[in-house]
């Protein structure tokens, strides 16, 4: 069964991305086959497949997909580089074959320069928010001193620290206790015992845990999907287990209203509610 981060991430490479457009240089590509690019439409498939099984695994992610966005990019490449042959034009007629035939109508020409121009139709998701933010020059600025403030922020607050941004820690002076990502595929693969991490969330041996997402959101993305019940993975914000993050909310509250760069939790106060309002059922730890 595909997880529910798998789908999640494959709706946003390919419908919230649009980088679905690809499909359609492989199609005309298939449609004209040549002995000379038929490796290179096999490799397209075999990455698409791989990436596909692959993604259904706990904390993989995006990077499943690496080798078909190389595949993407060569096919793409390979169609770009080929109008003579695709509007066939450089083989005689008795050996032209499938779209596009010599001295056909000019709908294939047309069609041949909408499916390039198409490539960029996936820059098309983020264009306003990039073009708008390259024109404000103090953006870089204000990054940086908000930067500096929340390492002078963890700095002040005393005792060991847990901390998604390695570099942040660093900064800041805190001993290097945790590896969010590596440590968490351990626990998914049963390498690692989830509750030495938990139990320690739990006694709150944390002066503060500071995350690179929102805890309530994370938590909302960590819903376990039907049937998948006692199934550990990832959740779409964070490198964390569920039960980690649920541990977090359990035992920790925002700090005031430190959420940019980074967010910010520190031990509950007697009485305070949960840090966060979205907690799913917890599912079976690691022995």
């Amino acid at each position: 069964m595909v997880s529910g981060v798998a789908v999640w991430r494959v709706k946003q490479i390919f419908f919230a991305q649009r980088f679905f457009i690809v499909v359609a240089a492989f199609l005309v590509l298939l449609s004209n086959l040549r002995r000379l690019w038929a490796p290179y439409l096999v490799y397209f498939c075999l990455a698409f497949a791989l990436a596909a099984y692959v993604c259904r695994g706990v904390g993989v992610d995006i990077n499943a997909w690496i080798d078909f966005f190389i595949a993407a990019a060569i096919v793409f490449g390979i169609f770009a580089g080929s109008p003579s042959r695709l509007l066939g034009t450089a083989n005689p007629p008795a050996e032209n074959r499938g779209l596009w035939r010599p001295g056909g109508v000019g709908w294939s020409r047309a069609l041949f320069y909408a499916v390039l121009i198409s490539a960029f139709l996936p820059l098309s998701t983020r264009l306003h928010a990039g073009f708008t933010g390259s024109l404000d020059s103090g953006s870089l600025e204000r990054a940086d001193q908000a930067y500096r403030r929340q390492v002078n922020l963890l700095r002040s607050i005393p005792g060991p620290a847990l901390y998604e941004n390695l570099l942040l820690g660093f900064d800041a002076g805190k001993e290097f206790l945790y590896e969010p990502f590596n440590a968490a595929q351990q626990m998914t693969a049963g390498r690692m015992r989830e509750s030495i991490l938990t139990d320690a969330i739990e006694r709150r041996e944390f002066g503060a845990i500071v995350l690179e997402a929102d805890l309530d959101a994370a938590l909302c993305g960590a819903g376990l999907a039907p049937g998948e019940a006692g199934r550990l993975k990832f959740t779409t914000k964070t490198r964390w287990t569920p039960n980690a993050l649920k541990a977090v909310a359990l035992n920790y509250e925002p700090l005031g209203r430190e959420r940019f760069p980074y967010y910010f939790y520190v031990p509950l106060r007697p009485g305070a509610p949960p840090g966060s309002s979205c907690i799913p059922e917890r599912p079976k730890a690691n022995p």
